[in-house]
């Protein structure tokens, strides 16, 4: 018997597995077989491996068409001092509008694979700037910041850890969106930690401006959050508030300008990433 070819569909393939399985075929679902079933089952566990060879090869030749594994997910942030409102196009379609500063929009979904992307002045004409080939991987969920003084707003494009910490524990990402504060140390520490103590360390140390950290791992429970200008255990930039951190949490925390600076000149927000 001739072997059967597999660029037949997928319902050929399945058909001919079926009826006319080959020898050579048949011997290994007959050792499936007998290593997982009775002898009494034979017949439906032949027919289990037909199917799941059958789904196998449709997965190989055809892709999957699970959202999950060919689409990307993205949010978007105006952290852009000085611009009004904000849009943002993918392929000449809006995806959002009217982004309003330091308010972060829902997730939309992104198809895999690179696109035109463009942010624009809400009710205008004027484009902030155009990528013609802004990449977009499949199964990935991103933050998208738009930052730096006006006029001269540019995209930061992260990726999220959707990636669970071990039990007990939770993952923490800081981003200093501010354009202007400089390199920040970062410290999350328990609440009333004194951190002039030399022998506290910044949970994140030396982040630029316009720059983040990686996701650090820390126990979950109750932190109190300072952030300082580098190397400064004194020059506290930012109270963070004491937020508490539950089991296989994924977070991202935002230092950016405040608008208005009624109450210091940058405030903070916490971004669920997971869980």
């Amino acid at each position: 018997m001739r072997w059967p070819v597999l660029a037949a569909t997928a319902g050929g393939i399945f058909r001919i597995y079926l009826l006319k399985a080959p020898k050579v075929l048949y011997s290994y679902i007959l050792i499936v077989q007998e290593h997982r079933v009775n002898r009494s089952s034979k017949w439906s566990t032949w027919v289990l491996c037909a199917v799941g060879l059958g789904a196998a090869l449709i997965a190989v030749g055809c892709g999957t068409t699970s959202s999950s594994s060919t689409n990307a997910q993205m949010r978007i942030l105006h952290l852009s001092p000085g611009e009004p409102n904000l849009d943002l196009l993918l392929d000449s379609k809006t995806v959002s509008s009217g982004i309003a500063y330091g308010a972060p929009t829902a997730f939309v979904t992104v198809t895999g694979g690179p696109h035109e992307l463009k942010v624009k002045q809400s009710n205008t004409t004027n484009d902030l700037y155009d990528i013609l080939k802004e990449p977009f991987t499949a199964g990935t969920s991103y933050t998208y910041l738009i930052v730096g003084n006006a006029p001269n707003a540019v995209g930061q494009k992260l990726a999220d850890d959707h990636a669970k910490a071990d039990s007990g524990k939770f993952k923490i990402r800081v981003i200093n969106a501010s354009p202007d504060s400089g390199p920040v140390d970062v410290y999350i520490v328990t609440p009333g930690t004194d951190i002039t103590d030399t022998t506290v360390k910044p949970t994140a140390a030396n982040i630029a401006s316009l720059g983040h950290s990686d996701y650090q791992i820390l126990p979950s429970g109750a932190y109190q959050i300072w952030i300082t200008s580098l190397g400064s255990r004194t020059n506290i930039l930012l109270d963070g508030g004491t937020p508490s951190f539950s089991n296989l949490q994924n977070r991202t925390l935002l230092m950016y300008n405040a608008i208005p600076n009624t109450n210091g000149l940058y405030t903070s927000q916490i971004l669920t990433d997971l869980n």
